[in-house]
């Protein structure tokens, strides 16, 4: 199934206040048939020599500008397009660390990784790696209704 789709970040700016940052990533049915996807993606932040960034990974159970629309089956018919969500701390200096890529993993029974370039920093919060806040992939109007993707 994964390999039916791409994904990518999207158009929109990233979303930036307060030393929070936020993303949509999208996922494109490429394929002719109907894919059904229903969870949250595996996200982990890489640098520009392909190491893993230390962060916390959890699910953004609706905190920051990106609200989870939960788990439930998303039929995403060919050509179209569904969401899910990354918010982290981001800023510059000690504790802060350059990512250059996202590497992603759609809920699937074939599960697949997907690169996605983006440029960005993650920065700790205190003595703790920073947290990377991943939303349940859901279908484009489950994001709409939202001040950061009008």
């Amino acid at each position: 199934m994964s390999s039916q789709m791409s994904v990518t970040v999207d158009s929109q700016p990233e979303w930036a206040d307060n030393g929070q940052a936020a993303i949509y990533l999208v996922v494109d049915n490429i394929s002719n048939s109907l894919c059904s996807i229903d969870g949250y993606p595996g996200v982990a932040a890489l640098d520009s020599a392909d190491h893993v960034i230390n962060v916390s990974y959890e699910h953004a159970l609706g905190a920051g500008p990106i609200p989870d629309p939960g788990i439930y089956r998303t039929p995403v018919i060919p050509g179209e397009l569904a969401y899910a969500g990354l918010t982290w701390t981001t800023g510059h200096g000690a504790g802060c660390s350059d990512v250059s890529h996202f590497q992603v993993s759609l809920p699937s029974p074939d599960p697949m990784s997907m690169t996605v370039p983006f440029s960005t920093s993650i920065c700790m919060v205190g003595a703790n790696p920073g947290p990377l806040a991943v939303t349940a992939v859901g279908p484009g109007e489950s994001f709409t209704n939202n001040p950061y993707h009008p």
